[in-house]
Parts: C-alpha cells; structure tokens; sequence
C-alpha cells in the first residue's frame, strides 16, 4: 500500500511542471485521443465529481459515448471491469465565495475508506455573478486543497455561458481562472470555451453565446447538426439546459483530458489496473448503437483459465430480441456451439458470432436487444465462471 501511495506521488510530480494541462474546444476531436491512453486513465484515476444539472453535461455525454462505442469509453462508480471510476456528489462551486464544497472534499478525502485521486467540481450559475474576490476565493481555496492532498489532482473549471458576451461580468470571470491556471500550471477543464465554438472552429461568444447554444442570430449547434446529420457529434441525449452537441463535445474534452493526464504520467505512473482475467466468457461488438455504414460483428471470447482444456462444455449465446430467443450458432430455438468446439484449450478462444458486415440503411430504429454468452458444465447444471451480457440497437437512417 505504501509503495502504491509513494508511485503515485511521483507520478503526479512527473506531470509537465512548466504549463497548464487544458482542456478546451481544441480537445474534442475523438480521433486524436490516445485509446490506449483512455484504458490507462481507467486503471488510473478514482474521480470525485461534485456538480448540479450544469456539471450533468459531461457524465450524459460520457453515457452517449459509452452506449455508441463501448470500451474503452465506459465508466462506473466503482471502477469495475477495468472502466473509468467516477463517483457524483451533489453540490456545485456555490456563489460569492462558498466553500461549502471544499468542506464535502475534505470530508470525503479523510475518509478512511477513501480510494479518490482525482477531484473536479463545476459551476451552476454561481461564476455568472460572481465577483473577483468570490473568484479568488475559489482558486485560493483549490490550490490549499491541492497542497493539504499532494496524491490528488484538482480539475479546475470554468463557468457555463449565460448569454453576457465578451464585455460582461462572466467572461471576465472566467478568464481570472484561466489566468490563474495558466500562470499557476493548473489543470482546467474550460467548460465555457468549449460552448464558444463549433466543432469547426467557428467561435460565437462575441454573438452573445449562452449555455443552450442560443446566439444572436439563432443556435449553432442546431444549425451544425442540421448539416452534419449523421455526425456521431448529434447523437440525441437528454442535456440539461442545453443541445446535445454541447454534452457530447464536453465528454469527448473529458476523455481527452483524461487520456493526456495518462500520458504524461511517464514511467513513474501507478501501473494501470487490468481488466479481469478469470474463467469465462466476454462479449465484443463494435458499438452499442449502430448507424447506416458501420462496421458490425459478433464475437465471444472464452477464458480458461485452468491449466488444463475445457472438454464438452457447452458455449450457449443467446440473442434476446425483445420477446424472442434466438440462439447462435443456427439462431435456431435451441442450439450451441459444442459440436464446433467440443474443447477449449487453456487461454482465450475467440469464437465468431456474426461475420463482420457494414450495417445497411434502415427504416425504423431499435433499441434494448441483447446478446448473452455463457459456458456451463457438461451437463448444463450451472454456469461455469463468468457470463456477459451486450445490449445494442441501431438507428433509423
């Protein structure tokens, strides 16, 4: 445990000293985030988030993602099966200077029971009118934190827009903690900057921006996504107060943030903890949702894990389509796959479901079909080690 503790610590002191970690409207391409970097962040952070229905942006887009591609994307509360560990508190940054959420990291850090390394709180609309002294108060009060817990990276934040514009007291605000983090070499995740731009770079805050994408001359991200139909970018999810754009480009500078922390790590970081080996079956398909062009397959993977092969133990995969069982490999009533593979040697065997094909236009979507896969005794008695379970469905084009 000790030496876990000393690893960390240096890790955290290998970070770049000589410039802020930030996170903006320049972080939310997907295709420039390191996978392997994202696994590494999972087994790495343990991350306290305290926000309200604003803060709520991030952890929705976080479930678009997780539902559209799976893992590497995926987080819970406990860090299980190698996803990213999140736990939600509820309360916010307050107004005027609060600190009432300084009070809930402490209380939380000094728990004996307490396994968080990462800590990040977001605004309501208590930057919208707040003053610099309100503001210096929350920097002043972050960087004690930071200094009474060396083991634990503080995410610093940003305001949401509220439709001020340049000249108004928000974007003020907001640029008194970029300032400081900038000349403090912080980590700021800049919520209200990535609600300034478009994914094209297209910037709106001198039109008078607010939180919903709403400007001057109407709201940007209907517009883009009017013209980026089938753009990932617009998958639909309930964003409190705002567009879904907005959430899903504020999880994709999550992950971007997350996986450049991983990074930058260097050869002193904790060793990332590893997905679960054990007796079994995994399931893998390319995304949970599916669009007119995609890439689809059906895999599952058998673990043994015992030294010697698994002779006539049946491998049952079960495609539930509403009300209906189909199973594989006919999708007759009843079937398996033991006539193809009446012993599993000892490692993994990766048995093909569905061939790989692209997904064709459809007419109507779908949603909450499932495939299951477990292996059972000889006899079909119980099941031996873990089964799985992958819940998909598609989108109409």
């Amino acid at each position: 445990m000790k030496r876990g503790l000393v690893a960390w610590i240096l890790w955290v002191s290998s970070l770049p000293v000589n410039a802020a970690v930030i996170a903006d409207h320049t972080c939310t391409d997907m295709g420039a985030i390191s996978e392997t970097y994202v696994e590494n962040a999972c087994g790495m952070f343990r991350i306290y988030y305290g926000h309200t229905s604003h803060g709520s942006q991030i952890i929705t887009g976080l479930d678009v993602m997780e539902s559209r591609y799976g893992f590497p994307w995926q987080y819970n509360e406990s860090g299980a099966n190698g996803e990213l560990s999140i736990h939600e508190e509820y309360g916010d940054l307050g107004h005027q200077g609060d600190t009432t959420w300084a009070d809930m990291t402490r209380a939380a850090l000094n728990d004996p029971g307490n396994d968080r390394n990462v800590v990040m709180w977001s605004w309501c609309g208590g930057a919208s009118d707040n003053t610099p002294e309100g503001i210096s108060t929350y920097l002043a009060t972050m960087n004690q934190l930071e200094q009474q817990y060396p083991g634990v990276l503080f995410i610093y934040m940003t305001g949401h827009l509220d439709g001020s514009g340049e000249s108004g007291n928000l974007h003020q605000r907001n640029q008194q903690i970029r300032d400081f983090c900038s000349a403090n070499n912080k980590i700021l995740f800049d919520f209200a900057d990535i609600e300034s731009y478009d994914p094209d770079g297209e910037y709106y805050l001198d039109r008078g921006a607010d939180d919903g994408c709403y400007f001057t001359d109407g709201n940007w991200a209907d517009e883009w996504c009017n013209t980026h139909p089938l753009s990932d970018l617009c998958l639909p999810c309930d964003c409190a107060h705002s567009h879904a754009l907005n959430c899903n480009l504020k999880a994709r500078a999550f992950w971007w943030l997350m996986a450049f922390l991983a990074e930058y790590g260097g050869p002193a970081f904790p060793t990332p903890t590893p997905r679960p080996s054990q007796m079994g079956v995994s399931i893998d398909m390319p995304a949970h949702l599916f669009r007119s062009g995609d890439p689809c397959f059906c895999t599952v993977t058998v673990s043994n894990s015992d030294s010697l092969p698994l002779n006539d133990h049946p491998l049952f995969v079960i495609l539930v389509a509403y009300e209906y069982l189909f199973w594989a490999p006919s999708f007759s009533d009843y079937d398996n796959y033991l006539p193809m593979y009446p012993s599993f040697a000892p490692g993994d065997t990766v048995v093909e479901v569905i061939p790989s094909f692209i997904w064709p236009p459809v007419g109507s979507g779908a949603e909450g079909l499932y495939f299951i896969a477990a292996i059972t005794n000889p006899t079909i008695e119980y099941i031996l080690g873990q089964p799985d379970i992958w819940q998909f469905g598609w989108m109409a084009y």
